[in-house]
């Protein structure tokens, strides 16, 4: 935009643009809107991270190891030549599976049991007279546990088992199917 102004007999042009303050307040405007914008940005973030730390650590973690090892395991196991057995107090329980598919009888078992508030696996081969022998590998499932329990139901095996870290608490109920013959 020309504007031509005349001045003590002259003529000038005035050149159009954006004056100082102009400036200063559309800076001072957007400076603001990207303070907000990156104030909600951080918080998303930290949100994020927390609940990605809840799911991937403590109890769910915990929980979710547990309930698959003792899925595939019984799975594995025995339907009918030798049945699974709880303990006295139905917080461990024996199966017993095949090693792989050519065996004719089971010939592995897993222990799980609870010791010292951890749920822990043992995995051992069966004497020729169907004893367990000692447990070849152990593993650790669960930290933080707060009780565990185990039932035979037919061709299916349940555990209930709850974790509580003290900050967050699970419970997993977990039931699987005996499908080898």
């Amino acid at each position: 935009m020309r504007q031509v102004y005349r001045r003590s007999g002259e003529r000038t042009k005035r050149r159009s643009g954006v004056s100082l303050m102009e400036m200063v307040v559309s800076m001072l405007i957007a400076f603001i809107i990207l303070l907000g914008v990156g104030s909600v940005l951080v918080h998303q973030q930290m949100a994020w991270n927390r609940m990605y730390s809840r799911v991937h650590d403590g109890p769910i973690a915990d929980g979710y190891v547990s309930k698959m090892s003792f899925d595939a395991v019984v799975r594995k196991s025995s339907l009918s030549v030798r049945s699974p057995e709880v303990g006295a107090e139905g917080d461990d329980l024996n199966v017993f599976y095949y090693s792989d598919w050519s065996s004719v009888e089971p010939d592995r078992y897993a222990r799980f049991y609870d010791f010292g508030g951890a749920l822990f696996v043992d995995h051992g081969a069966l004497g020729s007279d169907g004893s367990l022998l000692e447990a070849g590998r152990t593993e650790r499932l669960a930290d933080d546990v707060a009780s565990v329990g185990f039932s035979v139901i037919g061709p299916c095996v349940e555990m209930v088992l709850e974790l509580d870290d003290g900050v967050d608490g699970v419970t997993v109920v977990c039931s699987a199917t005996r499908h080898n013959e």
